[in-house]
């Protein structure tokens, strides 16, 4: 257990060796490292077992903060996808407009108007 840039286990794997990582933002990680634990608590060494306990209350105690940062990346980007597209010609809502399919369509979030030309050719 450690970090990306200083992983010892990560050190060690095989190169054609399959690995399953756990974040602390996930919120099973804990629980699934604690079930790690007890299958394992008469078959691995001790430091191990207190490092991976240690690892479960630190990814615990610090769910939060990652929700919390997690859900400020979300909204940072989904901001700078809305301000890449600048005003509405209609309104002059900005920012303007929004993926309303994921499919690179883009309406005004305002008034509703289409802000990419080829998709009030194609489907209006």
């Amino acid at each position: 257990m450690g970090y990306k840039k200083n992983d010892k286990c990560i050190e060690k794997a095989y190169e054609d060796e399959r690995l399953f990582v756990l974040m602390a933002r996930d919120g099973s990680s804990p629980t699934v490292i604690g079930e790690w634990i007890k299958q394992n608590i008469t078959t691995q060494p001790r430091e191990k077992l207190i490092e991976a306990l240690d690892c479960a209350i630190d990814m615990s105690q610090r769910q939060s903060e990652f929700f919390e940062r997690k859900q400020s990346d979300v909204m940072a980007k989904k901001a700078h996808d809305l301000n890449k597209y600048g005003m509405c010609k209609d309104c002059s809502n900005k920012p303007a407009t929004h993926d309303w399919n994921g499919s690179g369509h883009y309406l005004c979030e305002s008034c509703g108007e289409s802000a990419d030309r080829d998709f009030d050719d194609e489907y209006r």
